[in-house]
């Protein structure tokens, strides 16, 4: 028996080691050898396994992972979620099968299990007036954030200045203390855990973002923004700001519609390199970040003759 700790009220911190474990179960002991995982990670690993166990109407065994098992729940999932959606529950699910086949619970490695394609499209992102429409939609709050006192106004201007200069997740936004904030030098700092690529950034602050972080600043407080709710809940009173400003509010225009568009505008009115250092990547990352309809390039209706 191994004992695996640090689970919520309820989890049974024994897991017997052998094919008859749980698929429940053998994400934990994954995540046990895997420490650095984050936990929104873990948690889509669970969702997976849950997506796979209703579909089947009972609880699977590491031992049952196999084509027969997940072929037909595949081509279920490609009919009700979105491709993306299926491409990453997949993806998933071989991560713990491959995994158990290295803990010699699995006789066989995953094979023959066909790949799903997402198609491409543009990524989306707000455009300037947009997104004064956005910060302006904030005046329609009422309240303070509690046990703050901060007003919810000067909260959610201060924090959608802050994401449209710095780029960052609304996590990383969130774990942003009091004391990575040099006011008089301009600078913030995103702690590494904070990001996925594990890169410490030491940004420098607008003159409008350094306005809108004094809004809310104390040194008495251990965050810049604290957050008394869960995590997850930032998105409701995100989604009546969307509302209050006549922009959508689908799944495509949550917080990382922000961090598209100032990828797409540091491209726009500097360069691709500015936009990826930004943004916290060494590589290029257009295809995921740049909203092509916002910048203008050279195609065959600039160039070719008419005849």
């Amino acid at each position: 028996m191994l004992l695996v700790g640090h689970y919520k009220a309820g989890d049974n911190p024994m897991i017997s080691i052998s094919p008859t474990l749980t698929l429940t179960d053998l994400v934990r002991l994954y995540a046990l050898h895997h420490p650095g995982l984050e936990p929104k990670s873990l948690a889509c690993y669970g969702y997976a396994v849950r997506s796979l166990e209703r579909f089947w109407g009972h609880i699977l065994r590491a031992g049952d992972l196999g084509e027969d098992l997940i072929l037909p729940w595949l081509a279920q999932r490609l009919r009700d979620v979105a491709p993306k959606t299926a491409k990453r529950e997949r993806g998933d699910l071989l991560t713990l099968w491959r995994f158990a086949y290295k803990q010699n619970l699995l006789s066989r490695e995953p094979r023959n299990l066909p790949t799903v394609k997402v198609p491409k499209k543009n990524p989306n992102s707000w455009t300037i007036e947009e997104y004064r429409r956005l910060v302006a939609a904030c005046k329609n709050l009422h309240g303070e954030i509690r046990g703050t006192g901060i007003d919810k106004v000067l909260w959610w201007e201060s924090m959608l200045t802050f994401l449209y200069w710095i780029g960052c997740r609304i996590s990383a936004a969130l774990a942003v203390k009091s004391t990575d904030v040099d006011l008089a030098r301009g600078l913030v700092k995103l702690r590494a855990e904070t990001s996925k690529t594990d890169w410490e950034q030491i940004l420098t602050l607008h003159p409008q973002a350094i306005e809108a972080i004094r809004l809310v600043w104390s040194i008495d407080r251990q965050y810049v923004w604290p957050w008394p709710y869960n995590r997850t809940h930032v998105w409701t009173p995100y989604k009546k700001i969307l509302d209050a400003a006549g922009l959508p509010k689908d799944r495509t225009s949550m917080f990382q519609k922000t961090r598209r568009t100032t990828y797409t505008l540091c491209v726009k009115f500097g360069n691709k390199d500015i936009a990826s250092h930004q943004l916290g990547h060494r590589t290029d990352m257009s295809r995921y970040y740049l909203d092509m309809s916002q910048i203008e390039y050279a195609q065959a209706a600039n160039v070719l003759p008419v005849f």
